[in-house]
């Protein structure tokens, strides 16, 4: 419900060159805004969702974002990416920081 209200922003960290996640998200809710962001900077180019915007950064040196900008943070698939020390000083405080208050924040992984 929520992926439908108009102000509603996601974030996906680390989103990777596909993005599959983010294209399929953006296609089925058109009144929600998408960014994807990832270290590298090779992102899909043929897309036709005017909601959706890609841009490169390292979370490590700290997101490009204002703080509380985003309803929904989400990382996946790179739990290994990061040291302990790094997810304690760094990538946490970066997702809370850009995330607004009563905001998501989720993190998926595989063992």
């Amino acid at each position: 419900q929520e992926l439908k209200r108009e102000d509603f922003k996601v974030l996906d960290v680390g989103c990777g060159s596909s993005s599959m996640w983010l294209l399929q998200l953006s296609e089925d809710y058109p009144s929600a805004k998408f960014v994807g962001l990832d270290k590298i900077s090779k992102f899909p180019k043929d897309f036709s969702q005017n909601n959706l915007q890609f841009t490169q950064g390292d979370i490590l040196e700290g997101l490009p974002f204002e703080d509380d900008s985003f309803d929904f943070v989400h990382m996946r698939f790179v739990l290994m990416e990061f040291t302990e020390e790094q997810w304690e000083e760094k990538v946490i405080k970066e997702l809370v920081r850009v995330c607004k208050p009563n905001g998501w924040i989720e993190l998926l992984d595989i063992e």
